[in-house]
């Protein structure tokens, strides 16, 4: 997920934490920016705002800015400016997305094993031992005691 939905989540949460405020930013009295600021305060901190691209800073971050300490925006702004300045405000890293790859499926691979109760059937198609825990026979004793309740 990009930081910038992220963000929009969120303010989204903490818009719907208090009913009094308004969805628009444009909207919100210095009391409601407070209000924001006070719930989003443990979340501000784990967002990546130098990740943000600096049209999602404009368009998404900055009618939000008062919820920010004006160290981090200024900071940000800088960032968008002058990309090589140093700034104050701590760089978290980029978020790392996982994406686990699943093994190809083949069916050959698999035995069957088909097990039949008055109410219905269930094929278990297995490739490695059934557990290390129970054996299929327990496995199998158990179910019979869920099919009698069923």
């Amino acid at each position: 997920m990009e930081e910038v939905n992220i963000w929009k989540r969120i303010i989204e949460w903490g818009i719907a934490q208090h009913s009094d405020i308004p969805s628009d930013p444009k909207n919100w009295s210095n009391e409601n920016f407070l209000t924001m600021k006070a719930t989003l305060k443990n979340c501000l901190p784990f967002i990546r705002y130098f990740q943000i691209s600096s049209e999602n800073v404009i368009d998404h971050l900055q009618p939000y800015r008062q919820i920010l300490d004006n160290n981090l925006w200024d900071d940000i702004m800088k960032r968008l400016l002058f990309p090589n300045k140093p700034i104050s405000s701590v760089i978290l890293p980029p978020r790392v997305v996982l994406t686990q790859t699943l093994p190809p499926r083949t069916t050959e691979q698999f035995s069957t094993i088909i097990r039949t109760t008055e109410q219905f059937s269930t094929i278990i198609r297995t490739t490695e031992q059934f557990s290390t825990i129970i054996s299929e026979a327990h496995a199998a004793e158990i179910t019979s005691w869920i099919d009698k309740k069923i």
